[in-house]
C-alpha cells in the first residue's frame, strides 16, 4: 500500500483499496498508513496533506474509537 501510494510501483498507480473479510485488521493497518503518510517529510515521496476514507456509516464510531486507542 505504501509504495503504491507514494509513487514507487509507478506513476500510473494513483491509488490502493484495502478490502477483505472481518477481523483482519484493515482498521488498524489504514490507520497506520494514513497517519505515516499524512507525517510523512522526506524528500523524493509525495506529501499528502489530506485523505478519505469511505466506510458504511456503521463503522464510523468504530474508526472514533480506534483513532482514540492508537493515535491519542
Amino acid at each position: 500500500m505504501f509504495e503504491c501510494l507514494t509513487g514507487k510501483r509507478g506513476t500510473s498507480i494513483l491509488g490502493c483499496i484495502l478490502a477483505d473479510h472481518m477481523g483482519l485488521g484493515k482498521t488498524l493497518q489504514a490507520l497506520t498508513l494514513l497517519y505515516t503518510l499524512l507525517n510523512l517529510k522526506r524528500k523524493g515521496l509525495k506529501q499528502f496533506k489530506k485523505a478519505i476514507v469511505v466506510s458504511p456509516l456503521t463503522l464510523v464510531n468504530n474508526w472514533n474509537s480506534e483513532c482514540k486507542k492508537w493515535l491519542g
